[in-house]
């Protein structure tokens, strides 16, 4: 089959919709399908072909084709869909974000939508799209339950995955020697973009936290990997961080902000897996996850995360403490996610501190193995997932170009089956269901 995958940013990029676009789009040709790229953003004009390099180091050739943004897009993705003689469109990004009418642009096509769902109930605008997509794919367990509460049940489930050839443990010492970083430090370090306002990254709920446990630790440091300011200084794009710092109450000699031009411009892969390797924990109690890459990565790397009780977030964790949130908090867009608790958020803080290097070692062993067993790209995601919904869609394929037509329905016994999840437990593997887990 031949694909087309438009997503968010440029596979060059360092963006989790880029990594993750990066990783389907190397499987989708290493098992014979060729796929080219359209990226909804850095790159306007023209079509061409470059090479980028995978997180192994080898070089993969990509046909880019521009998203023309100052056009009308539906057409332009037309046209570039027919110039590649494409059977399928991918889609990876929100889902609300499509025009209204954008299948009625792919007559030929079939369009398969990769779309995150963080809050509950389904809000309208992403339920308003959903008809319109031969084959609605999500990729959390609670994007399932949403759709399920709302009485959908025409969608596949793929969760993202995680490249653990990659993200793997390393010596916390030996970065911290390299970025020349007392070792007696405790490094909480915060992964996550500025973006929005109010922050789904809950940055002053989770500084809040911090505080309050920098208050009765002299060792605690704060590190974050995020832009200091909102996009064109407006309020509406992000939030100010030093102002939220000073606030706060975090003086400066308690935080370090990465360096702000290295950040714009694209730290390496090997920086960020250095990054998890030298912090103590991750803090990353958010609002609401579409998935949670970074709770995936950071636990590959062995480090434990903070997250919270909300949307995807239990379903990623496992070395590290998922908080209660305050209550419930309404978006707007018409869902609720939750609101972090800044206490239970430095209780998390306070525990993980306290572990001994028998229990750090022990609960890193079992991240690392919950990692591979249940979001490893090659052994789990792609066999699992990706190969059974591609036969599908092949099926659907045959049967159009004959002249058919084929009611696209997922088999629900064996979405079921394939959502099973391993939890590593000590000396053991056994399979229960995300909700079992949680349960304990």
């Amino acid at each position: 089959m031949k694909f087309m995958l438009q997503s968010n940013n440029m596979l060059t990029d360092k963006s989790g919709y880029a990594t993750q676009s990066l990783s389907i789009f190397q499987r989708l040709w290493e098992h014979g399908h060729q796929t080219a790229h359209i990226p909804n953003y850095g790159h306007q004009t023209g079509t061409y072909e470059h090479l980028v390099k995978l997180p192994n180091g080898n070089l993969f050739p990509v046909q880019v084709y521009s998203y023309l943004q100052h056009t009308d897009a539906r057409k332009v993705i037309s046209g570039h869909l027919e110039h590649w003689e494409a059977d399928a469109l991918i889609t990876l990004y929100d889902i609300w974000v499509a025009a209204a009418n954008f299948h009625d642009y792919l007559p030929n096509h079939l369009w398969i939508a990769l779309f995150p769902v963080d809050e509950a109930p389904l809000p309208n605008p992403i339920k308003a799209r959903i008809p319109n997509v031969d084959f609605p794919v999500v990729y959390s367990e609670f994007a399932c339950q949403v759709l399920e509460d709302a009485r959908i049940t025409r969608y596949d489930y793929i969760p993202h995955g995680c490249e653990t050839n990659f993200w793997t443990p390393g010596s916390r010492d030996k970065v911290r020697d390299k970025w020349k970083m007392s070792k007696d430090v405790f490094l909480v370090s915060m992964v996550a973009a500025n973006v929005g306002n109010p922050s789904r990254k809950a940055f002053p709920e989770n500084l809040m936290g911090f505080k309050l446990f920098m208050d009765t630790h002299k060792d605690a440091h704060l590190r974050l990997h995020t832009s200091i300011a909102p996009k064109d200084d407006d309020p509406g794009n992000g939030l100010h961080m030093h102002e939220l710092l000073e606030n706060v109450g975090i003086p400066s000699d308690r935080f370090t902000i990465v360096n702000q031009y290295s950040y714009a411009a694209g730290l390496p892969l090997d920086y960020m897996r250095d990054l998890y390797r030298v912090s103590d924990v991750i803090l990353h109690a958010s609002k609401a996850e579409g998935f949670g890459l970074v709770i995936t990565e950071a636990q590959a790397c062995g480090t434990p995360v903070i997250t919270t009780n909300g949307s995807s977030m239990p379903q990623v964790t496992c070395n590290g403490i998922v908080t209660e949130p305050l209550h419930p908090w309404w978006t707007g867009f018409g869902g609720w996610q939750v609101l972090p608790d800044p206490e239970a958020i430095c209780d998390a803080l306070c525990q993980i501190y306290d572990w001994d290097t028998k229990t750090r070692k022990s609960n890193s062993k079992k991240g690392v193995n919950f990692i591979k067993k249940n979001f490893d790209y090659d052994k789990v995601i792609f066999p699992k997932y990706w190969i059974p919904f591609l036969e599908k869609v092949e099926e659907e394929i045959k049967v159009r170009k004959a002249g058919g037509y084929m009611s696209i329905q997922s088999n629900w016994q064996q979405v079921i089956n394939r959502r099973k999840m391993v939890v590593v437990e000590e000396g053991e593997l056994s399979e229960k269901t995300p909700e079992e887990k949680v349960k304990g």
